[in-house]
Order: structure tokens, then C-alpha cells, then sequence
């Protein structure tokens, strides 16, 4: 009998959560997440926990020096927001630092390439990839949970739209480091307001989110709304 295997990187096992949660929190809300989004996490994951973005690029970084070449990181990586404001203001604080650095170090590394190819019969395309020194991710998730508002006291007629505005927000400063945005479940269970339209407005802005769920009503296909 002839068996096929397939080949999975070792990296593919690795699911990395950045979040302000507690374990049993994130514990939960992953196997919800993989139940509702077709299983993206292969079986017998290793999950790594990081409460700062900081030491989420320090991670990749070391991946990356690990392996001597300019390897992007295939695991997952879930952003996992809970429990007040507080937390994705600091998220978004330190991508924007993120994104200054990469933008100063990229100017300078770009000016040093040609400086030494000017005189040389070099085709300076070949080294761009030289020049994106900072980490693409290529396999995000995202999960808004409703105790950013509990924690908060902020209940109010239009909250499902302002959790979204979030969203929108978080998408727009990460946006440059994200290669493919896989999942975003809302947690909307406390959360009042018309829905449909503020997640119709986010896949316009973000036509490459392949896939929203919403924790209330999972078998919304979001895929199926009218441009």
C-alpha cells in the first residue's frame, strides 16, 4: 500500500496569541475560534503567550535570526483583546513606534544599497527583500471580546459600532505589517446596535479579511454581503 504524506513546517504548529487575557480566557475562546472558523489550528498546537507587542516582534525577530535567512513566520498569530481600553491603546501605541523604526531603518538601508551598487553592473530589485526588515504576518486572527466594554461601563444604544470603529482602527495601524488577515470573531453577545452594515463598511475598507464571525450568531456568512 502507498501512503501520500504531506510535509508541514514545524512553525505551522505554532500559534502565537498576544493578549491582555487570562489563560482560561484564551483557552476558550481559541477552541470557539477554531470551531467557528473551519479549525484553522492544527492538532497538537504550541501556544505561546505575550502580554506586549514588543515582545511579540522580539519572538519573530529571534525566529528569523534562528534561521540565518529572511523567513517569514507561518504560524498563527491571534491578537486577543479583552477586559478594557487600556490594552489595544497600548497595542496601537507600540505598532506606531514599530512602523517609525521600520520606516527609518528601510530609508536608511535603502540609501546605503545604492550608495555601494552605483558604480556596479547590479540589478537593485534583487535585493529588496533585503530591505523589508521587519516581520510580515501572514496568518493573523483577530478577537474582540464584549468585556472591553464591560470593563468599561460602556453600554450604550450604538456599542457594536463603536467595538467595530476599534477594529477598524487596530486594522488600519497594523495594516502594513499584515500580510493576510484569516479571521476576526466579535464577541457580540452585550453589545447593542444594527450590525450588518458596520461589517459590511470593515470588508470594504479591508477587502483582504477572508472571514468575520460574530460570537451570537456563527453561522452568519459575511462572505455572502453586496458590494
Amino acid at each position: 500500500m502507498i501512503q501520500k504524506y504531506t510535509c508541514i513546517p514545524s512553525s505551522e504548529y505554532d500559534v502565537l496569541v498576544l493578549t491582555n487575557g487570562s489563560i482560561q480566557q484564551v483557552e476558550n475562546k481559541l477552541e470557539d475560534m477554531n470551531n467557528q472558523l473551519d479549525k484553522p489550528i492544527h492538532d497538537n498546537y504550541r501556544v505561546s503567550y505575550f502580554s506586549s507587542f514588543g515582545q511579540l516582534i522580539q519572538y519573530l525577530d529571534d525566529f528569523r535570526k534562528d534561521k540565518r535567512i529572511d523567513v517569514e513566520f507561518n504560524g498563527k498569530i491571534f491578537f486577543m483583546f479583552f477586559n478594557g481600553l487600556s490594552f489595544i491603546q497600548g497595542v496601537i501605541s507600540d505598532t506606531l513606534d514599530y512602523y517609525q523604526r521600520y520606516i527609518s531603518e528601510k530609508s536608511k538601508a535603502h540609501y546605503e544599497m545604492l550608495h555601494k551598487l552605483e558604480y556596479l553592473n547590479f540589478d537593485v530589485y534583487k535585493y529588496q527583500n533585503r530591505l523589508n526588515n521587519y516581520n510580515k504576518l501572514n496568518n493573523c486572527y483577530f478577537y474582540f471580546d464584549s468585556s472591553i466594554f464591560v470593563a468599561e461601563d460602556m453600554h450604550f444604544e450604538d456599542s457594536f459600532n463603536f467595538l467595530v470603529t476599534i477594529v477598524n482602527d487596530v486594522l488600519k495601524k497594523i495594516n502594513f505589517m499584515v500580510g493576510c488577515i484569516r479571521g476576526i470573531v466579535i464577541d457580540d453577545f452585550d453589545l447593542q446596535g444594527e450590525k450588518v452594515f458596520p461589517i459590511h463598511c470593515l470588508l470594504r475598507n479591508y477587502p483582504g479579511i477572508e472571514r468575520i464571525e460574530l460570537s451570537s450568531e456563527s453561522s452568519l456568512s459575511m462572505k455572502d454581503l453586496i458590494f
